[in-house]
């Protein structure tokens, strides 16, 4: 056996290991999967979300702009060069998206990440220090310039389109905005918007 069979074998065997001990939650027979929730009229939804990539401590952040019915207003993906954990990455993703919002003229704004330690933070804001208090204060002052507000907690399988615009960018393509639905995601914005 090679090192690079030993390797894959390892690797196999540890997920195979780590899936008998974490097996998957079936839902009951009338539980219904999440679904991406489309805003109340009048109100956007951002989407947000982070890459970060442990090895080299960067990564990127995608923020979606949707409207009531689930239509795409507006996104953006940044590589940042330095990153210091996950948390911190899915926090600048929320500021870039209030940002974005800003810009956009938006004036009521739900805000969602699928990081809850994120939203934990946000929620113990005023009792609490970390690593993010600097972004979580940006994001504070930023809520500011809207006139409704909103935070919350969503999961990975409703944020896929933030997921996969923040792969849309690296270290030598460092930006993307887009005020189309991007072909990537297409499909995703138009599942979502149907079914929320």
């Amino acid at each position: 056996m090679s090192i690079q069979q030993a390797v894959i074998w390892a690797r196999d065997t540890a997920y195979d290991l780590w899936q008998i001990c974490h097996p998957v939650q079936q839902l009951a027979a009338n539980e219904a999967p999440p679904i991406w929730l489309a805003p109340s009229q009048g109100w956007f939804k951002i989407n947000s979300d982070a890459a970060f990539y442990e090895n080299k401590h960067s990564g990127a952040t995608a923020s979606v702009i949707r409207d009531h019915r689930g239509f795409f207003q507006a996104a953006q993906a940044r590589w940042y060069d330095r990153g210091f954990d996950v948390c911190l990455m899915e926090a600048l993703a929320c500021r870039d998206g209030l940002v974005l919002a800003k810009q956009q003229g938006i004036q009521q704004v739900w805000l969602e990440t699928d990081c809850l330690e994120l939203v934990n933070l946000w929620n113990k804001k005023d009792v609490q220090r970390s690593i993010v208090d600097s972004v979580l204060k940006e994001i504070d002052d930023l809520r500011l310039a809207f006139q409704d507000f909103s935070f919350s907690y969503i999961g990975r399988t409703c944020n896929k389109v933030a997921h996969v615009l923040a792969k849309q960018v690296s270290s030598t393509h460092r930006t993307e905005m887009w005020h189309v639905t991007p072909a990537c995601v297409l499909d995703l914005v138009l599942f979502e918007a149907s079914a929320g």
